[in-house]
């Protein structure tokens, strides 16, 4: 179940980066951090998507030396969750399963 998510996480980061021009790392997460900023719930998953997977920036090479930052990742994903974002609850669980920047959820195992 988790390969099948992140296969299909990774599908959908690489049709939106296909459909993005390309632009530098600071321009890019510059223009998703100002959307997340003003509320999108859209954005600030995404955002948390760049802070922590690093299967997903791989596929923008404009972020791929961006180290993950799980803290970000965890503001950010609570921010679009609280707003109802599926996808973001998803991989919030995902984040407490595998221990990610939080400790990890023995109960899970």
């Amino acid at each position: 179940m988790k390969s099948c998510f992140s296969f299909l996480l990774l599908a959908v980061v690489c049709l939106i980066v296909l459909a993005t021009p390309s632009t530098s790392q600071g321009t890019h997460l510059d223009q998703v951090r100002q959307k997340a900023e003003a509320g999108d719930p859209g954005m600030q998953f995404w955002l948390g998507v760049f802070y922590e997977s690093p299967r997903s920036k791989r596929a923008h090479p404009d972020l791929a030396n961006m180290p993950p930052n799980y803290a970000e990742a965890l503001k950010w994903l609570e921010k679009a969750a609280s707003q109802g974002r599926p996808e973001a609850m998803t991989l919030l669980g995902q984040m407490y399963e595998e221990g990610e920047g939080i400790p990890k959820d023995e109960t899970l195992d």
